[in-house]
């Protein structure tokens, strides 16, 4: 993840280090989701939110939502798989709230409606992504897209 960062354009960094400060000022929440295949880089940034950023004083409490098959297979009755992490989010999420989605290709519709959803509810919304951003690119208030700056730099950071 640290080093996916350094490709980020510095612009899209602060703005998202902007909203999270924001959030920590008013003692909101910060939400983190990843698609199944990127859960483990969503805790280690639920981790490192919680630890202390860069070990400084911004300190959160973060709430990590499950895409784990097992969790899955207890709610597919309940909910269609596209609404897993909307659903969980459901009566929590609210304004002056944060949520971060990361999935390396931006497909993942379960993550695009939890940012809608996100929305509506009047949090805020930063996408992690790689590639060209996919449907999660037009989805979030903030985008923070993996590649931008080599591009921009001609292949270098």
């Amino acid at each position: 993840m640290h080093q996916a960062l350094h490709t980020v354009p510095e612009a899209q960094i602060l703005e998202a280090a902007r909203a999270l400060q924001e959030v920590h000022e008013r003692r909101g929440r910060v939400f983190v989701l990843a698609a199944p295949s990127d859960e483990l880089t969503g805790r280690h940034l639920s981790e490192e939110l919680a630890r202390g950023v860069a070990a400084g004083a911004f300190r959160f409490s973060p709430v990590a939502l499950q895409s784990a098959p097992g969790q899955v297979a207890a709610w597919q009755g309940d909910w269609v798989y596209e609404d897993l992490y909307a659903e969980q989010m459901r009566g929590h999420v609210s304004q002056g709230d944060v949520v971060v989605a990361l999935s390396r290709r931006g497909q993942e519709l379960g993550l695009v409606r939890a940012l809608g959803a996100a929305r509506r509810a009047g949090a805020r919304t930063i996408a992690l992504v790689g590639f060209d951003g996919g449907m999660l690119a037009g989805a979030a208030d903030i985008l923070c897209k993996r590649g931008a700056r080599l591009a921009a730099n001609g292949g270098h950071t």
